[in-house]
C-alpha cells in the first residue's frame, strides 16, 4: 500500500473513530449523570472485567494468527484455501466462545470474588447480576473480530471502523430510557446489546466481498494454514493473557479502597484512551495489512519505512494529546462528565487518575503499532516473553504505588509497564529489522516532543491569567474550548518553525478527507 492509500485509509478510519470515541464519550457522559462514580459503576466495571479480558484475547489472537495468514493467502490468489481458513477460524471462535459463556455464567460468583475481593456484599451481589447478563457478550466480539479482520485483509476499512458506533448508540438509548431506576440493569443489557449489534453490522458487506473474490467459506480444522494461524495465535494468548492479568491485580487493589475508586480510573482510561482510540488505533490497522504484505515478500526495506512513516504519523498527535490531558485535566473532566450524581469529588478523584494514565499514552501508542510489526513477520514469541517482564514490573509497581498514592499509584503502574514495554519491544525489533533508522526517527520524536512542551507550557500559562479562570468558572464549554483552540494553535506554529517535516502528512490526510477526494 502506497502512501497515498495509507493516508486515505487512516483518514477514512480516522472519520469514524472520531465519531464512535465521541459518542464513546457521550456514553460514559450518561453512565456518569446516571450512576456517579459509585456502587453501580464499580459493580458493572468488575462485571465487565473478565469478559473484557476475554475479548482482549480473541481479538489479539485474531489480529495476529488469523489476519496475516488470511492476507497472505488473498494475495496469493488462493481463494479456495482462504475460504477454509476463514471458516474454520470463525468456527472455532464461535464454539469456543459460546462454551466460554455458559461457564462464565455459572461461575459469576467465584469470578466476581476473585476480582473484587474488598467488595461489600450489596456491591458483589449487584457485579454477579449484570455479569450474567454480560458474559455473552465475547461471543459477539469474537466473531466480530474475524469479521472486521477479513474486511480489512480485503482493504476494506469503512464498515469496521464504523461498527462500533453501533454499540455505543445501543449502550446510549438503552441506559437513557433505563436510566437510574434501572438500578444498573440497563447498563448489562446495552451492554449486551450493543456488542451483538457491533459484530453483526459487518456481515452484509462482507458476504458481498467474499462472493466478489470467489471465496467460499468451508471448514477443515487439518488444513496446514489453519494450523498457522493457531500456531501464531496461541503465543499471543499467552501474551495478551499475562498482560490482561493487570487488569486482575488493578480492579482486586482498586476494590479494596475507597468507593467509586474503580469507576474513577475507568472514565480516566477512556479520556486518555479517546486521542489513542482515534488516531494511534487508525494508522496502524491501516498499515498492518501493508506490513503483513511487505513481510510475505521479504521486502524489509519497505517494511521499516512503512513502520517509520506510521510511528511519526502516531506522535504527530499523541504526543500533544498527553501533554493537553496532563494541563487540563481538570477542566476536561468537569466538563464531560460533572453532572448530575457525578460531582466535584468524582472529578477530582477522575483528573488525578488522568494525569498518571496520560504520562503513559506515547507508550500505548508504540506498543499497539511496534506489536503490530512483530506479528507481521509471524514472530508472536517475542511479544509473549516481553510481557511477562513488563507485567510483572507493572503488578510490582501497583503494589508499592497503591498505598501511598490510592488509584492514582495504579494508573502510574500502567504507565511505568507500558513505557518499559514499548522500549523493550523497539529494541528486539531493531535486532529483527535493522534497516529501522532511529536516528532520523529520533530526531523527528524530538522536534514534536518540544513542540509539545511549548504548547503544554502556554496553555498552563493561560490557565493561570484572572480572565480565563473566571471563564472555566463560567462557561466550562467555552473556556476549555479555547484553551485547546489556542494550544493547537501554538502547536501548529511550532511544527512550522522547527521544519517538522510530516506536517505535510497531516496536511495530506486533511485533503483526502475534502468534497471530490476519493476515498480509496
Amino acid at each position: 500500500m502506497s502512501q497515498g492509500r495509507i493516508t486515505r485509509a487512516a483518514g477514512i478510519i480516522v472519520a469514524a473513530s472520531v465519531l464512535s470515541k465521541l459518542l464513546g464519550v457521550v456514553r460514559e457522559r450518561v453512565i456518569a449523570v446516571n450512576f456517579g462514580a459509585g456502587m453501580v459503576t464499580d459493580a458493572y466495571l468488575v462485571a465487565l472485567t473478565i469478559p473484557n479480558i476475554l475479548i482482549v484475547l480473541a481479538v489479539e489472537a485474531v489480529t495476529a494468527g488469523y489476519l496475516p495468514v488470511f492476507t497472505s493467502l488473498v494475495a496469493r490468489g488462493k481463494e479456495r484455501e482462504a475460504g477454509r481458513v476463514a471458516g474454520s477460524v470463525a468456527a472455532c471462535t464461535a464454539v469456543l466462545l459460546a462454551g466460554l459463556s455458559l461457564v462464565g455464567i455459572i461461575l459469576t460468583p467465584v469470578l466476581t470474588r476473585l476480582v473484587a475481593p474488598g467488595f461489600t456484599a450489596a456491591a458483589a451481589a449487584t457485579a454477579v447480576r449484570f455479569g450474567r447478563i454480560i458474559f455473552p457478550v465475547i461471543l459477539f466480539m469474537g466473531l466480530g473480530a474475524v469479521f472486521t479482520a477479513s474486511l480489512q485483509s480485503l482493504q476494506h476499512f469503512t464498515v469496521p471502523a464504523f461498527a462500533p458506533l453501533a454499540m455505543n448508540l445501543a449502550i446510549i438509548a438503552v441506559v437513557t430510557a433505563g436510566g437510574a431506576r434501572s438500578g444498573g440493569m440497563s447498563l448489562a443489557f446495552g451492554t449486551l446489546l450493543g456488542m451483538g449489534l457491533q459484530a453483526a453490522v459487518q456481515l452484509p458487506q462482507l458476504s458481498r466481498l467474499l462472493r466478489r473474490q470467489g471465496i467460499v467459506l468451508s471448514t477443515d480444522l487439518r488444513h496446514p494454514q489453519v494450523r498457522q494461524v493457531g500456531g501464531l495465535g496461541v503465543p499471543v494468548l499467552g501474551r495478551s493473557l499475562v498482560m490482561q492479568a493487570y487488569t486482575l491485580v488493578e480492579r482486586m487493589l482498586a476494590s479494596g479502597l475507597a468507593v467509586g475508586s474503580i469507576a474513577a480510573l475507568n472514565f480516566a482510561n477512556k479520556l486518555m484512551q479517546l486521542p489513542y482510540g482515534v488516531f494511534a488505533t487508525a494508522v496502524t490497522t491501516a498499515i498492518f495489512p501493508t506490513l503483513s504484505e511487505q513481510a510475505a515478500r521479504d521486502a524489509k526495506d519497505e517494511m521499516a519505512e512503512t513502520l517509520l512513516q506510521g510511528i511519526r504519523m502516531v506522535a504527530l498527535i499523541i504526543l500533544p494529546a498527553a501533554i493537553g490531558l496532563i494541563v487540563l485535566r481538570v477542566p476536561i473532566v468537569r466538563l464531560v462528565f460533572e453532572q448530575g450524581a457525578f460531582d466535584a469529588a468524582a472529578t477530582q478523584a477522575t483528573a488525578v487518575a488522568l494525569l498518571y494514565y496520560s504520562l503513559g499514552l506515547a507508550g500505548h501508542a508504540g506498543n499497539l503499532i511496534l506489536t503490530r510489526a512483530f506479528f507481521a513477520l509471524h514472530d508472536t514469541l517475542t511479544p509473549l516473553k516481553l510481557s511477562f517482564l513488563t507485567t510483572g514490573l507493572t503488578a510490582v509497581a501497583a503494589i508499592v504505588l497503591v498505598r501511598p498514592m490510592q488509584h492514582g499509584g495504579l494508573a502510574l503502574a500502567n504507565s511505568i509497564g507500558v513505557l518499559t514495554a514499548t522500549g523493550l519491544l523497539y529494541y528486539y525489533l531493531q535486532r529483527r529489522l535493522p534497516q529501522l533508522d532511529s536516528r532520523s526517527l529520533l530526531r523527528s520524536l524530538g522536534k514534536i516532543g518540544l513542540a509539545s512542551l511549548v504548547m503544554g507550557g502556554a496553555v498552563s500559562g493561560l490557565l493561570l491569567m484572572p480572565p480565563v479562570s473566571r471563564l472555566m468558572v463560567g462557561g466550562r464549554l467555552m473556556g476549555t474550548g479555547l484553551l485547546i483552540a489556542g494550544g493547537g494553535a501554538v502547536y501548529f506554529l511550532m511544527l512550522l518553525v522547527l521544519r517538522v517535516e510530516e506536517l505535510t502528512w497531516l496536511f495530506g490526510l486533511v485533503r483526502q478527507r475534502l468534497p471530490g477526494k476519493r476515498n480509496g
